[in-house]
């Protein structure tokens, strides 16, 4: 059984919440971004890169799953540590997942490892926190930490994995987690829909993700204790159309919820081809058909309105909108739901971090070598 929801929560399966909900008909201020700095890691290329989190006195620490490790560079580049390595020790890693910040602590989760590791942002460790190894009720899965809220508690949700791979897709519980991974409270209950794919062909399983998921986003913010769910339903006609998002903290309580409008843009027909022909000639050797193919992927006739979303430690949300074009639009959202501007930035970059001034990003060359740059926010 899940845990008792919160009493102001307001959401159920598509979250559809009474009439509080305000709607902003007016596009939001633009914002222009200026390059300040760039870290290339030139003498340490960068790998997959899943986070950048900005430190005191210019420098950022930036999260390498791949690497099994986090890396601090001060503010003309140069790397001054390393935390964390490959391994099953203390302070080391298996499957880095999530990292973050809470006033000079630094987080990490490992989802193989099932446990939670607290360094100080000098490189120092402070403690391990291990997750509950067993499910609370018979074989139920395990509780997975998704990061730390600043009051203590953390969120997360159950092991999917198992439930995904065997059979049809099913709801979230994006749940209020003790730092043993304990359920204390569900937040929220989103929709899977359109995530995953899966054909069979006989013992064969190929499992991947949708090109054009929809199904709701949901981050945690660790310095405002919230987590924020973006409804981002393909639109089914050409007609304006609404992405909600709600913001829950860690109570359960609806922080907000609101709408914003935009207008679909339709998913050409060739991409939407290139895409099918693509996926279904990664998998001609186990014997997938096209028709097989078509039938599991979820080929909308509008791109879904929203792509990613990053909560920043200055309480905004940046919501990435479509991508599939040259340039993309951010939109800012306030701490209290407020679309407050908006940013247009190169298809090959995705801004990671966010401060009132400045946002940190994620920049790929042609060869997909990523580089981090800051920029200066001018509005």
């Amino acid at each position: 059984m899940l845990p008792s929801v919160g009493r102001k929560l307001c959401m159920a399966l598509l979250l559809l919440c009474p009439t509080e909900m305000k709607s902003h008909a007016q596009g939001p201020p633009t914002w222009r971004l200026v390059e300040e700095q760039q870290w290339s890691g030139e003498t340490n290329l960068f790998t997959k890169i899943s986070a950048i989190l900005p430190i005191s006195g210019g420098s950022i620490l930036v999260v390498e799953p791949r690497e099994a490790r986090m890396r601090v560079f001060d503010e003309s580049g140069k790397q001054e540590r390393s935390i964390g390595r490959e391994g099953r020790g203390p302070g080391e890693f298996v499957r880095l997942a999530a990292a973050g910040l809470f006033a000079d602590t630094l987080w990490a989760t490992d989802v193989n490892l099932r446990r939670t590791s607290l360094f100080r942002t000098s490189g120092d460790l402070v403690s391990t926190l291990p997750w509950n190894v067993l499910g609370e009720v018979g074989n139920e899965p395990t509780n997975l930490v998704g990061g730390l809220f600043a009051d203590g508690t953390a969120w997360g949700e159950k092991d999917r994995a198992a439930a995904t791979i065997s059979g049809p897709e099913l709801p979230r519980a994006i749940l209020r987690l003790a730092r043993s991974a304990r359920s204390m409270d569900t937040l929220a209950v989103v929709e899977t829909a359109h995530t995953l794919f899966n054909v069979m062909d006989g013992p064969t399983m190929n499992l991947g993700p949708q090109p054009f998921a929809d199904a709701p986003l949901v981050v945690g913010s660790t310095s405002r204790s919230r987590v924020y769910v973006v409804l981002r339903s393909a639109a089914l006609t050409r007609q304006k159309s609404v992405v909600r998002v709600v913001a829950v903290n860690a109570k359960g309580d609806t922080a907000w919820s609101r709408e914003y409008p935009y207008a679909p843009r339709p998913l050409e027909r060739r991409t939407a081809d290139s895409v099918l022909n693509r996926t279904h000639y990664g998998m001609r050797r186990s014997g997938a058909t096209l028709d097989a193919v078509r039938s599991v992927l979820f080929l909308p006739a509008n791109r879904p309105p929203v792509s990613a979303a990053v909560a920043a430690d200055d309480g905004t949300l940046w919501l990435r909108r479509e991508a599939g074009q040259s340039t993309v639009e951010y939109w800012v959202i306030s701490a209290d739901g407020s679309l407050v501007g908006s940013v247009t930035v190169a298809s090959n970059v995705s801004i990671a971090a966010a401060s009132r001034d400045h946002v940190w990003a994620i920049r790929s060359d042609a060869d997909d070598v990523p580089s981090v740059v800051r920029y200066r926010i001018s509005r």
